[in-house]
């Protein structure tokens, strides 16, 4: 069964805007006010639109207004976000708390811990990658350097014949006598050139 990081999941829970309202809670009296007067509203107009005799227009008309004051609470609420998300950029944070609510504080804190979290475990994963691969590189620097000391033997097959036979790396007098697809076996030494330019390959 996959577990999840609990720091992880909260960063993702504060991250997501539809749930900062339950942890981003309004300080204004008026502002509940309205919410309830929405969510009142709203069910009055549908138990109102049953009726046969119910005038349409006046209840778009009331769906409009409805919809209106939602969308200045939501632009209440994104003013709020965008007012914390500045406090990341500020150099003085601590005069900047001062403009934030109780409530804003909190949360530009919370936010704060976890961003700053996340953002060093994905530096310490960069760190980790680069010293991983300059290990590997080390490595290769490493073996290789130990196969020219000791130079081995090693098996190869051609790739280009002409280029081959003009190496003279083979004491071959006449051309004819080379059959290229045939396996041969020298010392790394003497052909890592012949490696180098793609006229042979290891095998």
């Amino acid at each position: 069964m996959e577990t999840f990081d609990p720091f992880f999941i909260l960063f993702i829970f504060l991250s997501n805007e539809q749930n900062s309202a339950e942890i981003l809670p309004y300080g204004f009296d008026i502002v509940f006010y309205f919410k309830e007067l929405i969510t009142y509203q709203k069910k009055l107009i549908f138990l109102k639109s049953k009726n046969f005799f119910s005038n349409g227009l006046l209840f778009m008309l009331k769906n409009l207004e409805l919809e209106r004051i939602g969308f200045l609470l939501k632009a209440y609420h994104r003013l709020r976000i965008w007012k914390i998300e500045k406090f990341f950029i500020r150099s003085n944070k601590k005069n900047y708390l001062k403009f934030l609510s109780k409530s804003e504080k909190k949360y530009a804190q919370i936010y704060e811990f976890f961003f700053l979290k996340k953002l060093g475990e994905i530096i310490c994963e960069i760190f980790n990658l680069k010293i991983q691969r300059n290990l590997r590189l080390k490595n290769l620097f490493l073996s290789q350097k130990k196969i020219l000391k000791t130079d081995y033997f090693v098996f190869f097959k051609v790739l280009k014949k002409k280029k081959f036979f003009e190496s003279n790396i083979l004491s071959i007098s006449d051309p004819k006598n080379f059959y290229g697809n045939e396996i041969y076996c020298m010392k790394y030494n003497k052909i890592k050139n012949l490696v180098l330019f793609q006229i042979i390959y290891l095998l």
